[in-house]
């Protein structure tokens, strides 16, 4: 369990956004989409602003988020979403997402800043996760992620750099920025990583 205390600004990581975003009309992600909203509300009463680096939402634009969505996420935890939904029910929730991407751009709360991460402070993040192989936690982190290295993408990585560089919390689900959270924070690699799904905000 995690409390945020003096954060002012933090930053969510791109499926956080998603999450926020994939509330279209009775169309949601259960337990995530709910989440992402209480957290939300939550730091706006708070006056916390939300900032994030300009190439996650570029992330996401590029993405086709419900064809992500609908073959990564089970059906059942989507709501009134088809078992196997056709082409036209996809394109329609992707443009009704976008618009939803496109107006969280324009609240007050949320900013979006161009950043570019530098080269010295995504070195040593590089390093960090190769020499992972070396970890007692490297099986566990490898099975959590299933796949073989270790090395998270790019835009992961300069997140991390980011929050950093601005001394920025990150609020995120990844394994990739939560696993290893602690060993970041204290090797100077990045500010805290809060873990989304363990804050204590979702009982109050």
């Amino acid at each position: 369990m995690h409390r945020l205390q003096n954060s002012n600004p933090i930053s969510y990581d791109s499926m956080i956004i998603i999450y926020y975003c994939f509330n279209i009309k009775n169309h949601r992600i259960i337990e995530y989409t709910d989440k992402s909203h209480t957290l939300t509300e939550f730091l706006i009463k708070k006056n916390v602003e939300i900032v994030v680096p300009s190439f996650l939402i570029e992330e996401i634009r590029r993405k086709n988020i419900i064809e992500m969505i609908t073959n990564f996420v089970s059906s059942s935890q989507i709501t009134n979403v088809p078992k196997n939904p056709n082409f036209a029910f996809k394109l329609g929730l992707e443009i009704k997402f976008k618009q939803k991407l496109n107006n969280l751009l324009k609240k007050e709360w949320f900013t979006v800043v161009d950043y570019i991460p530098p080269a010295e402070l995504l070195k040593p993040l590089k390093r960090f996760f190769k020499e992972l192989i070396h970890h007692p936690k490297f099986d566990e982190f490898t099975k959590k992620k299933k796949r073989d290295t270790t090395i998270p993408s790019f835009e992961d990585l300069s997140l991390m750099a980011f929050s950093k560089d601005k001394k920025q919390p990150i609020i995120s689900n990844d394994n990739d920025l939560t696993f290893f959270a602690d060993e970041l924070f204290e090797k100077n690699l990045t500010d805290k990583i809060f873990n989304f799904n363990d804050l204590d905000i979702y009982n109050n």
